[in-house]
């Protein structure tokens, strides 16, 4: 059964169940107070008759005081405890021929012929002093013309809510159902033709079925985004790996054709051989941390002392480069995170620095406003290429990249590093001033400061 249908069979039938129980309730109500309020109208005129005979001489007639209080459409029998009737007076015809049941409640009521019966027995003193019963019965017309009146009305409230009711289920199914069928109708398109195709609703509802929606589109743009993050990362690799692969073809290819006499030749392809294989490599060992820091690897958090740190990493780097990085500050400054990832996010840094700017590179650790700043004085950035810094392969001057060795990949880990270090990374640039990376460590349960 699908969803449309059992929406629109259970919704009709439980609306359909609680609308029958309404009306048979009102319509029960209805009668029992009517039938009440007869019962009291005649109750009060059996009082009013026993009130009369109590007081009536034997002089005057019973059956005179049994028709001065017989109500209309009625008849008035007095039966012994023998029950034999001794006086009956009636103003209808057919309601001797009624038998009397065994009277279980204050009243009673039959049917004759589609009119009620109100039936009432009361014990009473009778004028020679011995006890006999009244038995009273009449006909309630007015009382069943508005019962079955109601009842018609009811039957037709009935009919006109079933309708209603039924409408109001399928637009309802069909409200709830549609944009399911809309979302089910995207998914499967998207399955077939391989695309990315997101669903167009311009009702712009808050509800859940619009969240829904919302939630939908948001998941196909950002696999979308990263679809095509994988393509432009998979493009990329295979041209920044076809180059050096082309490289060392072409120059063995040479020394094929004209041998190893030739020294001069041979020194430069061996070299150019060494070279591209040694950058191929690296392409590849930077490809493989970005591919650990996307996966998000276990991190190994423990107490780690910045300035300490920072001294560390720049004795590395003066002695492996010879380069002057000066660290501005010798206040400690402890945190907690990773180690391994933390080394090798300042290493990226600072050797972009190195490999961008010939001067000395500045260190400024400011503890206050948990920052790290890294700035070189070299040729600077474009304001046009900051925003894409962080996007793989992306290089800001082929020729630079080229000469230096970059792959495009460096800042790309940076980032991944940085973001799961709970660290807010962001460069700015000036040409021809030079380039500043910003560290902020962000204050939460991770880095708790001591």
């Amino acid at each position: 059964m699908k969803l449309k249908t059992k929406i629109h069979f259970f919704s009709t039938l439980l609306m359909l169940v609680i609308l029958v129980i309404t009306t048979v309730g009102v319509f029960t109500l209805f009668k029992d107070m009517a039938y009440d309020a007869a019962y009291d109208q005649l109750s009060r005129n059996t009082d009013n008759l026993m009130t009369s005979i109590s007081q009536t001489s034997g002089v005057t007639n019973p059956e005179d005081i049994l028709r001065a209080y017989l109500p209309n459409k009625s008849m008035i029998q007095v039966k012994n405890d023998q029950d034999e009737v001794i006086l009956s007076v009636q103003s209808t015809d057919g309601l001797s021929q009624l038998k009397q049941g065994e009277l279980k409640e204050r009243y009673m009521i039959t049917q004759i012929e589609g009119t009620a019966i109100l039936s009432t027995v009361t014990p009473v003193i009778w004028s020679d002093g011995s006890i006999v019963n009244l038995h009273i019965k009449q006909k309630l017309e007015d009382v069943t013309t508005s019962l079955n009146t109601l009842s018609l009305v009811l039957l037709a409230m009935l009919l006109a809510g079933s309708l209603l009711i039924i409408l109001s289920s399928m637009t309802l199914a069909r409200i709830v159902v549609q944009p399911i069928k809309r979302l089910i109708d995207t998914m499967r398109k998207n399955s077939q033709s391989n695309s990315f195709e997101q669903i167009v609703d311009g009702s712009e509802s808050n509800d859940e079925l619009g969240e829904m929606t919302k939630t939908f589109n948001e998941m196909i743009f950002h696999i979308k985004q990263n679809y095509d993050k994988q393509h432009s990362f998979v493009s990329n690799a295979s041209h920044e790996l076809r180059t050096p692969l082309t490289v060392i073809e072409s120059y063995t290819s040479l020394l094929h054709r004209r041998g190893i006499d030739n020294k001069e030749i041979t020194a430069e392809a061996l070299e150019a051989i060494l070279s591209e294989s040694e950058r191929m490599r690296d392409l590849i060992e930077q490809m493989l941390d970005l591919a650990k820091s996307n996966q998000g690897r276990l991190l190994k958090f423990e107490t780690l002392e910045l300035q300490e740190m920072m001294q560390k990493i720049n004795r590395k780097m003066e002695l492996s480069y010879n380069r002057q990085i000066i660290l501005s500050s010798k206040e400690r400054w402890e945190i907690i995170s990773d180690d391994k990832r933390l080394h090798q996010l300042f290493f990226i840094i600072l050797e972009n620095a190195k490999n961008y700017s010939d001067g000395p590179i500045e260190i400024h650790l400011r503890k206050k406003l948990r920052q790290i700043e890294i700035k070189d004085f070299g040729e600077g950035i474009a304001e046009k290429d900051l925003p894409h810094l962080f996007d793989r392969f992306y290089r800001v001057n082929q020729d630079r990249n080229r000469k230096t060795g970059g792959t495009g990949l460096g800042l790309a880990i940076a980032k991944n590093i940085a973001v799961q270090l709970n660290i807010e990374l962001t460069i700015e640039s000036e040409l021809t001033v030079g380039t500043s990376v910003f560290l902020y460590f962000k204050e939460d349960d991770l880095y708790a400061e001591k």
